[in-house]
């Protein structure tokens, strides 16, 4: 029970008692990311959802976005990843804070070059018109 009589701190105490001096067991609290491995292109986006679990229960709670290189890959506060230049990978992590404890979870994106729309024999054509032949 969280804020039971006697406790000292922002932990928890099991229904039958105390479980340790001062009621200091900490909260269980973890955070998935999904997908954990991503490829997207230059200029394109991919929506990234994260999963909470925080025992005892709690609303007390705050979820951000980080990326490791923003230059390559940007999140915005709900999670959805902008591909903004090549990259063998960005960590985007989910960043969960909760009654006072706080854990991480992250998830490997590449950045990737968009696909040419006009392939090889489009390519070579294009060369030939512009060579005048």
């Amino acid at each position: 029970f969280l804020g039971a009589s006697g406790c000292s701190s922002p932990g928890w105490c099991s229904p039958r008692g105390p479980v340790a001096p001062g009621c200091d067991l900490p909260p269980e609290i973890s955070v998935l990311v999904s997908p954990t491995n991503a490829t997207i292109d230059v200029g394109m986006t991919i929506q990234m959802v994260n999963t909470i679990r925080i025992n005892p229960p709690s609303t007390n709670y705050t979820v951000s976005w980080s990326s490791s290189d923003t230059t390559k890959a940007g999140v915005n506060v709900s999670g959805l990843v902008t591909g903004k230049a090549l990259s063998p990978g960005v960590a985007i992590c989910a960043n969960l804070n909760a009654m006072g404890y706080s854990t991480q979870a992250c998830a490997t994106v590449i950045v990737v070059a968009p696909p040419s729309n006009l392939g090889p024999t489009m390519g070579m054509a294009r060369s030939v018109v512009r060579n005048g032949k």
